[in-house]
């Protein structure tokens, strides 16, 4: 109760429930300060030192209770305390200094809808000083927020999700010509198709957890679908015309359509250990497991020594296009209002897997 009004009479506003972005609460420089490193300078450690008091808060409000009666007498505890529980429901001291840019854009879009440009090109803000305070607390990571940010708007965008949903369908495929060889069911050839494809990136998303579980094809079931629609299609062209799969036209186009499905489901897998901010030792592994998963999987359940352990060059060229992208992508880190240069990154990793993917089958090179 306050003042004789009960909480639940009051009507609380929150502009975040109705879709608006309410960027407040933000450190504001003149842009020609932040050219001087001696006030970048005094920027993060101004933020250093706010998180480390609002940690110091959350862990013991009393003390800090007690700190401010003693800075003015006439205060009354039981009105501080209260006051300091409601805006630590609010603070989180590990975002203290820390700018969202997925907040940015929707405020931006918000804002200049109508203007015809992009906050960027403003340049209105910046993850310089940011990412000095992660310096200054030892967790800086590899790859820079924006430069993240710009991977993770790629992996989101729909041409890149049905470039994938391409690499899907080719292994899918290539479970199913191999399910048919064996005699399966059409059950049967559906799971090694299903085991084929997504089982690579289950591998992958349990090894990150997190926000990728549950697993990605239970709130999107595009992936699944297409993998459904393939088999079903694919049983019934090939009882219709069973010698087709051994025709050379046929034996080419899928070679040609593996190299591109395998260089999509291989970047995938690098730019979600990217996203999801994962040492940067695992982005390669974790690449190459979202190639050679499904693989592994299927030959398991079909009681048989993996094909990937018999010399055939396969994820170590995702691993080596996984680590030209991390290259890139250290050069990205110094341009974040450019992500053009991310995208950059990206097509040079695509373009590396798949000239390897040509170079390794062309050659015939493999392990002795």
């Amino acid at each position: 109760v306050s003042r004789g009004v009960q909480v639940s009479d009051l009507v609380i506003f929150r502009p975040e429930d109705a879709g608006v972005v309410d960027l407040q609460d933000g450190l504001y420089v003149l842009t020609d300060r932040l050219s001087s490193p001696a006030f970048r300078k005094q920027l993060t450690q101004l933020v250093v030192g706010l998180r480390r008091g609002w940690r110091t808060v959350h862990e013991n409000p009393t003390m800090a209770v007690t700190l401010t009666l003693g800075l003015d007498a006439s205060l009354e505890r039981f009105q501080q305390r209260q006051m300091l529980e409601s805006v630590l429901q609010l603070v989180e001291p590990e975002k203290v200094g820390y700018l969202d840019l997925n907040e940015l854009e929707k405020a931006e879009r918000q804002a200049l809808a109508g203007a015809g440009t992009t906050a960027a090109e403003y340049r209105i803000w910046t993850h310089g000083v940011w990412n000095e305070v992660q310096k200054a607390e030892g967790k800086a990571p590899l790859i820079t927020e924006a430069t993240r940010h710009a991977v993770d708007g790629v992996l989101n965008s729909t041409p890149f999700n049905l470039f994938v949903l391409f690499g899907v369908g080719v292994f899918a495929l290539g479970g199913l010509l191999e399910s048919i060889q064996l005699g399966h069911s059409l059950w049967g050839r559906h799971i090694i198709s299903l085991i084929s494809c997504l089982g690579g990136g289950m591998i992958r998303d349990l090894l990150i957890g997190a926000e990728r579980l549950p697993f990605y094809f239970t709130r999107d079931l595009t992936q699944p679908a297409a993998i459904l629609a393939i088999v079903l299609l694919g049983s019934l062209f090939f009882r219709v015309y069973p010698d087709s799969k051994g025709t050379p036209g046929f034996i080419k186009t899928k070679r040609y359509a593996d190299f591109f499905g395998f260089s999509a489901i291989a970047l995938k897998g690098a730019m979600v250990a990217v996203a999801a901010n994962m040492p940067w030792p695992l982005i390669p592994v974790c690449s190459a497991i979202t190639c050679v998963g499904g693989g592994i999987l299927r030959d398991v359940l079909l009681n048989r020594e993996p094909r990937s352990f018999r010399g055939t060059i396969y994820e170590e060229v995702a691993m080596v296009s996984a680590f030209i992208l991390l290259g890139g992508l250290l050069v990205a880190n110094r341009f974040e209002h450019e992500p053009a240069v991310a995208h950059a990154a990206l097509a040079a990793s695509l373009l590396a897997s798949l000239g390897l993917r040509f170079l390794v089958e062309y050659r015939q090179i493999r392990w002795k």
